[in-house]
């Protein structure tokens, strides 16, 4: 399990982000399960789940927890939506949630899954169903920014809308106290806490 360059930088800017001690963590759009399977092996008591929609990265993440014998660490296909109407099946809530990179995909949908539901107050509704404490969030907040397909996606769905920082942060400031804390790369990333 070595990291390319991308991911250890973006591990050097979220790693510090965490809780200490941390007890449970949930990786929205996990891939292939790095940051899942590092904060099992920096917190071996602690539970850590990683969701994706595409079965190849699920796979391979369970085959490197495997490998590892890394146990406090789980792999599910599925999506927010998913987790958030069933929680408890997941292990959850948990008390930190990773959103890198993948924002746009739950609110625009991708060639795996269609089924962006454009709506911040849904997702944010989602997002504060499954996270008991912390969101640490970095994605792209405006359709220009996003991979070529949202842009597609986005034409298709009339424009471009309320996909903006602006009303994101509107819709964020609802659920969790937001600040930014840093950059990954061109993008913010922002650590939100639950509002109580």
């Amino acid at each position: 399990m070595l990291p390319g360059r991308e991911l250890r930088k973006r591990l050097k800017i979220i790693g510090p982000l965490m809780p200490r001690p941390l007890a449970s963590l949930l990786d929205v759009g996990s891939c292939k399960g790095f940051f899942v399977l590092n904060a099992a092996q920096e917190n071996p008591n602690a539970r850590m789940v990683g969701i994706d929609v595409h079965e190849p990265f699920i796979t391979a993440a369970s085959a490197v927890k495997d490998h590892l014998r890394q146990e406090n660490a789980s792999f599910h296909l599925a999506g927010l939506q998913e987790v958030a109407e069933d929680v408890g099946r997941f292990g959850g809530p948990f008390q930190v949630v990773t959103l890198l990179n993948v924002y746009h995909y739950l609110y625009w949908g991708s060639g795996l899954d269609s089924t962006g539901c454009q709506s911040h107050d849904v997702l944010f509704g989602r997002l504060a169903a499954v996270c008991d404490q912390r969101l640490i969030f970095s994605s792209p907040l405006e359709v220009a920014e996003c991979p070529g397909e949202i842009a597609e996606f986005a034409a298709r769905a009339g424009g471009a809308g309320k996909y903006t920082t602006k009303d994101f942060l509107e819709t964020a400031k609802k659920f969790f106290a937001v600040r930014q804390e840093g950059w990954s790369g061109r993008r913010p990333v922002f650590v939100m806490d639950k509002m109580r």
